[in-house]
């Protein structure tokens, strides 16, 4: 799970998303 929230941090940031709520699923 970990590891999924990490790429979609890296995601976030170069699309420059906000991560929001979802970062726990």
């Amino acid at each position: 799970m970990n590891a999924r929230v990490r790429y979609y941090k890296q995601y976030c940031q170069q699309f420059g998303v906000d991560p929001g709520n979802n970062l726990t699923c």
